[in-house]
């Protein structure tokens, strides 16, 4: 991964949740309630904990650089509340229900591949990722070590 790679994500997320809100304004004026207020925007949009977290994230990393430069006298997050972390209930199928898929997946076309997360519990994006080498015959199993993820509208 390059340096690039690894700012790519950091970007979006500014361009997507911070930028909106913050572009006109200069770093010296932004103050707690601000960002309360912005934060409070985020909630109120539903989008879940883990994305708001992710933005605060972001902006508290630009707030850093600016009280490292001098640039603020005052770290205006500090008196900010962020959603905490959401407890997500599993989403597991029922065994009748599992027999219900696989019956159907005997059917479809595509069906093995179906199948196959019901089987390991994977998500669609670590069985794309899977390798002929993260297949152990002997044993039965599979090693999710990769994901494919979609950025900036490819994958």
């Amino acid at each position: 991964m390059t340096d690039d790679d690894a700012k790519e994500p950091t970007t979006d997320t500014f361009h997507y949740y911070i930028k909106p809100t913050f572009e006109n304004a200069a770093i010296s004026s932004i103050n707690s309630r601000a960002v309360q207020k912005w934060v409070s925007s985020l909630v109120n949009e539903d989008y879940d904990s883990d994305a708001v977290r992710l933005a605060f994230a972001v902006f508290r990393g630009a707030v850093r650089y600016a009280l490292d430069h001098e640039m603020l006298l005052k770290n205006p997050l500090a008196a900010v509340e962020v959603p905490k972390k959401e407890k997500r209930k599993a989403n597991v199928s029922e065994p009748d229900e599992a027999v219900k898929v696989l019956d159907a997946c005997r059917q479809e076309p595509g069906g093995i591949f179906a199948a196959f997360l019901l089987w390991a519990g994977t998500r669609p994006n670590e069985a794309a990722g899977l390798q002929w080498k993260d297949v152990d015959w002997e044993r039965g199993a599979v090693a999710i070590r990769r994901n494919i993820v979609r950025l900036r509208g490819a994958w």
